[in-house]
């Protein structure tokens, strides 16, 4: 039923009732694999999940040899910083209610421009809670779960999320306790103030704790106002002995119909060590701030829907007031009544580099300790993703530390019948610097069909000559029952010069729901 119009009215229900609102769903797999690293051969396993509904908004999870093969590979990232990447959270367990668990949740607003925003050039903010450190190495490679529980929902002008997890040990990976509590309570009329409470305890009596408050404002609909502190706790002997253990950031965030402004600052000592976060600096002050005014001129409204010049900064210091990083951002965003849309734009950047900095690991070429400066020029325009055929293109070039950067994206998707997408896209980065000279090729291309609504294929492809790899994770599922699936998934590696194989998997899995 689409059309509420023609919607009637359901009369003479008496006696109903809820059940007990109780969910089993136990999982049997199998697997085989071969690998040159180790000996994998062949396993099974089973376990349970369970769901209860406490209340109407209260919900209570159980999980047992907790498993995750049915999801989706990560896709490969060039790292052209000398930070941390950021890989997003991909397994339905802890995204399911994850948003109860965001600290400081006003930091990070994102301006969505025809070519990425300002938050192209810029570092992941950070974040207090992220799932990715239970159950994954460093490298992304699984670590098994033993099991765990989490509690999450509202009761009243109250939000609450509970999580405790238990991993076992693997390889160079102790056996591992996660806990994370937050509860949120609304205050006037549309705003929130909470704490969080995350703890890490590993086999040694090695441990990591982490205690917060924040409060978010929403006032006349279109002001945010933010605040947050946090601190840890940690042995001496993985800290540094002097610094600061503690964060603090502060920040607001104004829109209405023709302005957008934005604006935090963020303080974290050298000794904040949030092992169940993903904090990129430690011991930096940071000021981010992003302006820009929309334009939607009336004269042009049949084909021109809005263009966003915006103007952003992003300052990173030492504790000790030294420059570290800076990033002015000027760009022009346009976006047109078909959908399609684009962004020129320019974005001077400082980098202060205490030590040297080695970019490519692998061809083992660094860049010197020094202050640069230089300026990265780019471009991109998309057509309309929601059409059956849609692209895009992005094109970066400009100076880059001792030497020269361009950066090329261009992708394609299609979407037929329903049934049918696809997408590729490809990156290339060519690299000019003193110490050397090297070029990356990136290639991620998706396939995704569906023979009906019972039953799905995935592919992801992936091609890098950074890491010198081929992978694919080829993924097939089936509904053979409400909530209860079948999945057949296929991952493999090949060495990209070689052609021969790194790795190979094939996992079996089913899931059967019980309610009661």
């Amino acid at each position: 039923m689409q059309r509420v119009s023609l919607a009637g009215t359901l009369e003479g229900l008496q006696g109903v009732r809820p059940g007990n609102d109780i969910r089993l769903k136990p999982f049997v797999l199998g697997s085989a694999g071969k690998s040159t690293r180790a000996d994998v051969g062949t396993d099974g396993n089973a376990g349970l999940d369970v769901k209860y509904g406490v209340t109407s908004g209260l919900t209570w999870d159980f999980t047992v040899n907790t498993d995750f093969s049915q999801v989706e590979a990560d896709e490969q990232q060039v790292n052209l910083t000398r930070f941390s990447l950021f890989f997003p959270e991909k397994r339905d367990f802890f995204l399911e209610n994850s948003g109860i668990f965001q600290f400081g949740q006003g930091r990070g607003v994102v301006f969505a421009g025809g070519g990425g925003g300002l938050t192209s050039g810029r570092q992941t903010d950070s974040i207090l809670f992220f799932s990715r450190r239970i159950g994954l190495s460093e490298n992304g490679d699984s670590i098994p779960i033993a099991a765990g529980t989490r509690l999450t929902g509202r009761f009243g002008a109250y939000s609450v999320g509970a999580l405790n997890i238990q991993q076992r040990s693997k390889n160079t990976s102790l056996a591992t306790n996660f806990t994370a509590f937050r509860l949120r309570r609304n205050i006037l009329a549309n705003s929130d103030v909470g704490l969080i409470f995350l703890n890490k305890d590993a086999e040694g009596r090695m441990y990591d704790r982490v205690i917060g408050t924040d409060a978010n404002f929403r006032f006349f609909e279109n002001l945010d106002l933010n605040v947050a502190v946090a601190k840890t706790f940690s042995p001496a002997a993985v800290t540094s002995s002097d610094g600061s253990d503690s964060m603090g950031n502060g920040g607001f965030h104004y829109r209405d119909r023709r302005w957008e402004l934005q604006a935090t600052y963020a303080r974290i000592g050298q000794r904040f060590n949030d092992e169940m976060g993903f904090v990129p600096r430690t011991g930096v002050a940071q000021f981010d701030s992003t302006n820009g005014m929309r334009f939607r001129p009336k004269q042009l409204s049949k084909w021109l829907r809005e263009l966003f010049p915006h103007l952003g900064v992003t300052n990173v210091s030492f504790l000790t007031g030294d420059l570290q990083s800076r990033l002015i951002g000027a760009h022009m965003s346009i976006n047109l009544q078909d959908g399609s849309g684009g962004e020129l734009g320019v974005d001077p950047t400082t980098e202060n580099l205490l030590v040297p900095f080695q970019i490519n690991r692998r061809r083992g070429i660094s860049i010197p300790a020094g202050r640069y400066q230089f300026n990265d020029w780019h471009t991109s325009w998309r057509t309309n993703a929601s059409a059956p055929v849609s692209v895009n293109a992005r094109a970066d070039v400009g100076d880059f530390y001792d030497g020269y950067k361009q950066s090329y994206t261009v992708g394609a998707a299609v979407r037929l019948n329903g049934r049918f997408n696809a997408s590729i896209n490809e990156s290339r980065n060519q690299i000019r610097l003193r110490a050397g000279q090297y070029t990356t090729d990136l290639i991620t291309a998706r396939l995704e069909y569906g023979f009906s609504t019972m039953a799905f294929a995935n592919a992801l492809l992936q091609y890098n000559t950074d890491a010198r790899e081929w992978s694919s994770n080829l993924r097939f599922n089936i509904i053979h029952r409400p909530l209860s699936d079948f999945f057949l998934v296929f991952n493999e590696r090949r060495d990209s010069t070689t052609g021969g194989l790194l790795d190979r998997a094939l996992v079996a899995k089913m899931t059967y729901m019980m309610a009661f």
